[in-house]
């Protein structure tokens, strides 16, 4: 089966030359991915070959993790995915839990989120922050419902 791209990104002006080349195409099944392309196989052996260079010549210079990601962290704001992803997860793997969320059992959330919590309250003094619940989200309606009822 041959997959056939569509990049929307381009503007085309002739949309009978596009249907006269697929009648045009030997019979046989093939996939249309019609929207924005992708990244090629080339460009993605690129990026892991930039990476790679990058990796030895921040090695070469005597730079660590901690000190590169200082620099480069300091400049950027927090999100949740980074939160996810520099926070949570590490504490996750630590752990000895699998690195996915989507792997983790219904236990192993209360402990992830048990070390993060402790983490952010010791290290970064940090209140406590509650896990998100049904309960607190129904408690905190309600309180906001007699707030503004009141």
């Amino acid at each position: 089966m041959k997959t056939i791209h569509i990049d929307t990104t381009e503007n085309i002006d002739d949309w009978q030359k596009v249907e006269q080349a697929f009648l045009d195409m030997p019979q046989g099944k093939y996939v249309i991915k019609i929207g924005k392309p992708t990244r090629t196989n080339p460009q993605n052996r690129s990026i892991h070959k930039y990476c790679d260079i990058v990796a030895q010549e921040i090695n070469n210079a005597g730079l660590t993790k901690v000190a590169v990601l200082s620099m480069l962290k300091s400049e950027m704001p927090w999100s949740m995915q980074a939160v996810k992803d520099e926070i949570w997860r590490p504490f996750q793997v630590h752990l000895g839990l699998p690195e996915s969320t989507t792997k983790l059992k219904t236990n192993e959330i209360d402990k992830v989120y048990n070390l993060c919590n402790l983490f952010l309250m010791s290290k970064l003094r940090m209140d406590h922050i509650p896990f998100p619940s049904r309960e607190e989200q129904a408690l905190n309606n309600l309180l906001n419902n007699a707030r503004s009822n009141g």
